[in-house]
């Protein structure tokens, strides 16, 4: 095993131990429908574990991240990669789309899925 595999597996059980239930509703491509004649859009949905924190408020600047913006860290075992539009719901019921998502992957490997999110 890797270092960084390593690494994976540690962020997937301080998440799990620390952290909440996240889920996160990712839109497909969309397919062209024969029997209806439309295009279609079908929703995945992926389970995983992470944890929300607030922007300091040094972070604020109005523009890239508004006030009430989460960054969202989620263990790398998530299934997918978060994209912008996402969307992304707490334990707690919250419901926050994503607007932006960096995959922390030193030399390939998703050690941890640092995301922006704000509320709906």
């Amino acid at each position: 095993m890797t270092f960084y595999a390593e690494m994976a597996d540690v962020a997937v059980e301080m998440l799990t131990e620390f952290g909440q239930p996240v889920a996160l509703e990712s839109m497909s491509a969309e397919a062209y429908n024969p029997e209806t004649g439309a295009v279609e859009q079908t929703m995945t949905r992926y389970e995983g574990m992470g944890v929300a924190l607030d922007y300091s408020q040094r972070d604020i600047d109005g523009t890239v991240i508004k006030q009430g913006d989460r960054r969202i860290y989620i263990a790398p075992d998530l299934g997918a990669v978060p994209k912008t539009g996402d969307m992304l719901t707490l334990a707690a019921g919250t419901v926050l789309q994503v607007v932006s998502s960096k995959p922390l992957s030193p030399a390939g490997t998703i050690v941890l899925h640092e995301v922006q999110c704000r509320g709906v």
